[in-house]
């Protein structure tokens, strides 16, 4: 079980009337709460980063969050060029490597046009996927390093042994 505090504890959101930019990586958020605090933003923010993130078990997932961005904030309906720049970073099969998921563009087509979901529920609880053909796959130790998220079985990230 985890004690889990509030963003506002944390952070001195009524006294930011100037914020630009918002991000937060992982951290353990409950859903409930992130919306809240998503919504009490002021408008002068032009980026959010909510990358990497563990939600309280029963509070939330990457489905319902992007669901209720689109739903719950005014973004959408913001003019095109006042939107918030939505950054969303997530684990993948490569994590161990130092490699993730960079959904920015998916989830944006989102939120602001009506696009397909990004996120699946593969396992039980509060973990989303992210199918194959979705996103593009990045290094955290070589930030010039990109490619399809587009795994399949053939391709691995170890070479064969030779003999």
């Amino acid at each position: 079980m985890y004690n889990y505090t509030s963003l506002f504890d944390v952070f001195p959101i009524d006294r930011w009337q100037q914020l630009t930019h918002f991000g937060l990586s992982n951290v353990l958020v409950a859903q409930t709460d992130l919306t809240t605090f998503l919504l009490k933003l002021p408008s002068t923010v032009q980026t959010v980063e909510l990358s990497f993130l563990t939600f309280m078990e029963g509070d939330g997932h990457y489905i319902s969050l992007t669901e209720d961005i689109r739903d719950e904030l005014d973004w959408k309906h913001r003019p095109v060029e006042a939107r918030v720049k939505i950054f969303v970073k997530t684990f993948c099969y490569l994590s161990y490597y130092g490699r993730y998921i960079c959904v920015d563009k998916e989830v944006e087509e989102f939120v602001y046009n009506d696009g397909p979901q990004p996120f699946h529920l593969r396992q039980p609880g509060n973990s989303s996927d992210v199918d194959p053909g979705t996103g593009v796959l990045k290094d955290l130790f070589n930030p010039a390093w990109e490619r399809p998220n587009d795994y399949s079985p053939e391709r691995r990230l170890v070479f064969t042994r030779q003999h």
